[in-house]
């Protein structure tokens, strides 16, 4: 079960996927925790047919964070008698579904990025200048280091 491998305050740090809103902070989250817990390659890579017992338990750990960090909504949608049970299968479905390189999504990140601006306060500007390049990363498409100073500067 999860709680040999995270505590309560770990779990805790970690936010509940709700859908496209957060997604992208959600999987970069996640992505830490996972390989913080050396789960990560067991949620990227697909497992052999017939898995030793240790990866049978990591598939089963993994399974078990993902589906904690899960809405309400979103676990009866996600989670299913198939995949309840292998992390890699969840992060599969899960990253199909929000992590899709679209058009619409390409031109939501953009016209976001297009509309930051500062506005007196550093802080404030530099959390939005790095929301939307985690947007951008989750579809795919990470920004330049140039792109991301010309536009600053």
């Amino acid at each position: 079960m999860a709680s040999r491998i995270a505590s309560k305050e770990e779990l805790a740090c970690l936010p509940t996927l709700e859908g496209d809103i957060n997604y992208p902070l959600w999987s970069l989250c996640m992505r830490n925790f996972m390989k913080n817990k050396d789960l990560w390659t067991t949620i990227t890579v697909a497992p052999v047919a017939n898995p030793a017992r240790a990866v049978k338990k990591q598939l089963n750990d993994s399974a078990s964070v993902i589906a904690m960090k899960l809405s309400n909504r979103l676990f009866v949608d996600i989670v299913t008698e198939e995949n309840k049970d292998s992390g890699y299968l969840l992060w599969t479905k899960i990253s199909k579904r929000f992590a899709r390189y679209t058009t619409i999504c390409f031109n939501q990140c953009s016209a976001d990025w297009q509309n930051v601006k500062y506005q007196g306060h550093m802080l404030n500007f530099l959390d939005k200048v790095q929301r939307c390049l985690t947007n951008f990363a989750s579809i795919g498409h990470p920004m330049q280091s140039r792109d991301i100073c010309g536009y600053i500067i």
